[in-house]
């Protein structure tokens, strides 16, 4: 399992955006990014789930994104640095992301499914098979975008209904990068949904606005 080192954005992104944001240590590899390439890929990932929940969004303006309202992402990832990019993305979309943890189990996931209702699934390729589970246990009345995050480029995907997300991020261009602008948030308007951890029934949905998430980990830090 890759360790990650954050380093805390206080006002670094703003006064040194070369100054190292994120790092990834493993035994294989070490990889590092600044807040610049951070931000480059929080947009790369924000415009790949805009064009997967939309196909027909590569051929319009990545200025002005209409997204409808309480649009929820469900991400069940590792320790992977595009759980970054993707929380950081569902901010600029003014998406809601419900994180999970890789421990739970379909039903667990059944569970939170049915009472989140996701316009996107997002997962690697260890955790489709509980996704895919998960939905027979407790069936969808709508069809969510699934999106997968495959460890190895060379994964062979056989299941159906699944969008590679590094085929997604292969297809925006510089332009597209540079072209996209945030989604107007409120300070007010929920950002994410976290699940309880259900130790004395079952678990209950906790959102965070904007600005609420923030105060608490500013509050963390102090």
């Amino acid at each position: 399992m890759d360790k990650i080192f954050k380093i805390p954005f206080i006002i670094l992104q703003v006064n040194n955006p070369s100054r190292l944001a994120l790092w990834v240590e493993s035994e294989s590899h070490s990889r590092q990014w600044s807040f610049t390439q951070l931000r480059t890929e929080s947009v790369r990932a924000a415009i790949s789930i805009h064009r997967a929940l939309d196909p027909s969004a590569a051929s319009k303006s990545l200025k002005s994104i209409r997204i409808p309202p309480a649009t929820t992402l469900f991400v069940l990832l590792p320790r992977v640095p595009e759980w970054w990019f993707i929380n950081l993305a569902s901010l600029r979309l003014g998406t809601i992301i419900t994180p999970a943890t890789t421990q739970l189990t379909p039903e667990d996931i059944a569970y939170r499914l049915s009472t989140s209702r996701p316009e996107v699934i997002i997962t690697n390729d260890e955790n489709m098979w509980k996704i895919e589970e998960a939905q027979r246990i407790q069936p969808l009345g709508k069809s969510p975008v699934k999106i997968v995050i495959p460890k190895k480029r060379r994964f062979n995907m056989t299941a159906e209904n699944w969008i590679r997300y590094d085929d997604l991020a292969d297809g925006v261009t510089d332009s597209d990068i540079l072209g996209f602008r945030d989604v107007v948030s409120r300070s007010s308007d929920v950002s994410q949904v976290y699940y309880t951890s259900g130790t004395t029934g079952k678990a209950k949905r906790v959102a965070h606005s904007h600005s609420s998430y923030g105060i608490g980990h500013y509050q963390t830090t102090k």
